[in-house]
């Protein structure tokens, strides 16, 4: 599954290449034609952005909502390169400025109003990004600490107290600090 830092490098990735670019959007895979992707079609891609574990691309008053899941992934490549993955098989693929970027699978893709994003319940109740710049590790740990008897693997998983963190860096986050992720946490 990808974790928040993925995420993140991919909005990079789209910020140095995608974004400002007017972007030919196409969804080969039925999927992709269900969530809307055509829509963007002939749209300039403002911004892209991670939130936790989801991917959001600024088309104006259209975004692009993605979270890859445990079996998504999104492909970045120079225009013309050749593709991993079957075409056909790509969700979505927004091409512009020379470059082409292709989702495949995952559990969300959804075109809507960025107003509707703003209210999506799946991002509403995020906590905030552990990558972000209004991260506030002090904040986080009081919202944990509420909770006495909850396991401290569960907290770091619960998104809505800190988006981003997956089981990988949970897992390397209570080694590193020999600590059981399975200790209550009103025991630390």
């Amino acid at each position: 599954m990808a974790e928040g830092d993925t995420i993140r490098r991919l909005a990079d990735r789209f910020e140095a290449t995608l974004v400002g670019a007017v972007v030919a959007a196409s969804a080969p895979n039925p999927r992709g034609r269900a969530a809307g992707v055509e829509r963007l079609d002939g749209r300039t891609l403002e911004r892209a952005q991670a939130r936790g574990k989801h991917l959001l691309l600024d088309f104006g008053e259209l975004s692009l909502h993605s979270h890859l899941g445990m079996s998504g992934a999104w492909q970045l490549e120079r225009e013309g390169a050749r593709w991993r993955r079957p075409r056909g098989a790509a969700w979505a693929v927004l091409a512009g400025g020379g470059w082409e970027a292709a989702q495949f699978g995952g559990p969300t893709l959804a075109v809507m109003t960025s107003v509707k994003l703003r209210r999506h319940p799946q991002l509403a109740g995020l906590g905030a990004d552990v990558l972000g710049e209004e991260f506030d590790p002090g904040a986080v740990a009081g919202a944990i600490a509420a909770e006495p008897g909850r396991q401290l693997g569960d907290a770091l998983l619960d998104q809505r107290l800190v988006a981003g963190i997956g089981n990988i860096f949970k897992s390397e986050a209570c080694f590193a600090a020999e600590v059981s992720p399975w200790r209550p946490v009103g025991e630390l």
